[in-house]
This record gives structure tokens, sequence and C-alpha cells, in this order.
């Protein structure tokens, strides 16, 4: 699916918290095209990355936003609405990833050394 969109972030934040929050959130939302979009984000977003340290994460975040997917489609929420939680996690995860800076390294004899 094309986006009308740069596919941000913020943009897959916001198909996860309103499928995690169905139907509380909106009862009248069709949660099947949510999850749906939400996947096809996470799969647009790993097409178009090109570090590897961040890829990694985000394919393991569309494996559990494809597990939630099945489940929400087979009626089984709750467990649908942890895995997508855990995509989420993993998303946030990957996205902060190439952020990190390593401070320390510590040797096998158990000292540390600052980098």
């Amino acid at each position: 699916m094309p986006f009308n969109d740069d596919n941000t972030m913020g943009h897959i934040s916001g198909c996860y918290l309103v499928a995690s929050a169905w139907p509380d959130f909106d009862s009248n939302l069709e949660i099947n095209k949510k999850v749906a979009e939400f996947v096809e984000r996470i799969e647009d977003k790993i097409a178009r990355n090109r570090n590897k340290t961040r890829h990694n994460w985000f394919m393991i975040a569309l494996g559990y936003a494809r597990q939630a997917q099945q489940h929400y489609r087979n009626g089984q929420i709750e467990t649908g609405r942890k895995l997508l939680r855990q995509a989420w996690e993993q998303l946030e995860s990957g996205n902060k990833a190439n952020r990190r800076k390593t401070t320390f390294v510590a040797g096998s004899d158990g000292k540390v050394r600052s980098i």
C-alpha cells in the first residue's frame, strides 16, 4: 500500500496505539484493516532502511506484527494485543539502536575500560 505520508515512526505509532486500544477506543474501527496497515508500514520501513542494526530489530517486529494480525483475524484479541506490544517494543529498540554509543568495554578479565 503506498502511503500519502513519509511513514515515520509517528505514523507507525499511531497505527499501533489505535489498534491496541480497540475496541475501547473505537468499536466501529475495522481492526483487521488497521493491523494490516501496521504490518504494511513496518514492511515499507524495512524496504527503505539502509541500517543493518535497525533492519534486524524491524524484522523481529514484523514477525510479531504478522502473528498479531493472525490472532486478530482469529478473534484472539488479547493475544493479538500482546503481540502488537512486542512488535512496538522491537520497533522502539530498533529506532534507538543506531543512536546508542558505546561508552565502555568489559574485558574477559572483568576489567572495564572507558572508550
